[in-house]
């Protein structure tokens, strides 16, 4: 994994409908910073500005954009891997992320930030490194994690007045152990979690497909051969149904798949090169897929889109730009604006 991250933002993009074919005119911002950032997260707030949670010499920060200035501030006590950071119904940021052997949710309210314990996940081997964050329609904060302690489950959980319920949503079997290490996680339309994971045991590596039906957790197999890769992504459409992009170790390639009432459909996005480390997708206004990802061979971060004719890639930033020392991309799309970082 690349170790050394710098930080920028890419903005900006008008998809003007789904059929569009026309390459979109990038733009690059850089958010000046002292540091190099690690483990960058991109939301977009209610008034579409970006806004950034990483960590920096072991300290959380929150990096946000007002009118044409970039705005940096700590965020909470130190921490360690990939924050997951979601605005809530207030404007108001969140950050989940592991602080050495235990799990914290960072939030802001007019009074600064609050930082409280969640759970213990002794750092390391993936453990509490990939936490994400998102919130339901009663504003409630939902998150998910990975815990390296006794059978090492892949846990999920919301708060409410009364405190924190955690629940395991995946866990260790002999020889293995579910991590979600850039996987996907996002509720459904009744606030059930969903979420997408590489999980390895005694020595069968698959992509797994895991959702809360109300009453319990249900499995699905996406891909039942497939070696721990470079990121994984989901996203439900209107109706629930999951589309999700991966990167298919074995082969280099970008692929995606959406399920219906047929099952899993799989398709290949991009097979040219070494392409598709740390996907991100989203769907646009009409339901189609877009897609940012890595490309190891060119050094560049590409954006995928498909449309009636089929898939579409494009380059979003020149080589210039320090892509060849990219960690992963993450796309965003609001009102057709694209926006993609980088770290």
């Amino acid at each position: 994994m690349r170790q050394r991250m710098s930080l920028a933002a890419g903005l900006i993009g008008l998809l003007l409908s789904a059929s569009v074919s026309t390459a979109i005119n990038w733009s690059w911002e850089d958010p000046w910073l002292s540091f190099d950032g690690q483990g960058l997260t991109l939301v977009l707030d209610r008034q579409s500005g970006p806004d950034i949670a990483f960590h920096s010499g072991g300290q959380m920060r929150y990096l946000y954009k007002v009118g044409g200035s970039w705005i940096e501030n700590a965020a909470g006590q130190s921490a360690d891997g990939l924050p997951g950071l979601a605005i809530d119904s207030a404007d108001l940021p969140a950050i989940t992320h592991a602080n050495g052997n235990y799990l914290y949710y960072n939030h802001k309210d007019g009074g600064g930030w609050h930082s409280e314990f969640v759970d213990t996940c002794t750092w390391g081997n993936w453990s509490g490194q990939w936490a994400r964050t998102c919130f339901d329609s009663l504003n409630r904060p939902h998150i998910a994690y990975d815990v390296n302690i006794g059978s090492r489950p892949l846990k999920c959980g919301y708060r409410d007045s009364n405190g924190w319920h955690l629940s395991i949503a995946s866990y260790w079997s002999a020889g293995g152990s579910p991590c979600l290490q850039f996987g996907g996680f996002d509720l459904d339309s009744d606030g059930h979690p969903h979420l997408l994971h590489f999980f390895d045991s005694s020595g069968v590596q698959r992509l797994d497909y895991v959702r809360w039906d109300g009453y319990q957790w249900q499995r699905e197999i996406v891909e039942a051969s497939f070696p721990l890769a470079h990121g994984c992504d989901l996203v439900l459409d209107a109706s629930d149904n999951p589309h999700i992009v991966y990167n298919s170790e074995v082969t280099d390639d970008l692929k995606y798949a959406y399920r219906d009432r047929g099952g899993w459909h799989i398709e290949t996005v991009d097979a040219t090169g070494d392409v598709g480390d740390f996907p991100s997708i989203k769907l646009d206004y009409a339901g189609e897929p877009r897609v940012s990802y890595f490309d190891a061979t060119n050094g560049n971060v590409k954006y995928a889109y498909h449309d009636a004719t089929g898939w579409h890639e494009e380059r979003t930033a020149p080589n210039s730009v320090d892509t060849q020392l990219s960690e992963f991309s993450q796309l965003l799309l609001v009102l057709g604006r694209a926006q993609v970082a980088q770290s």
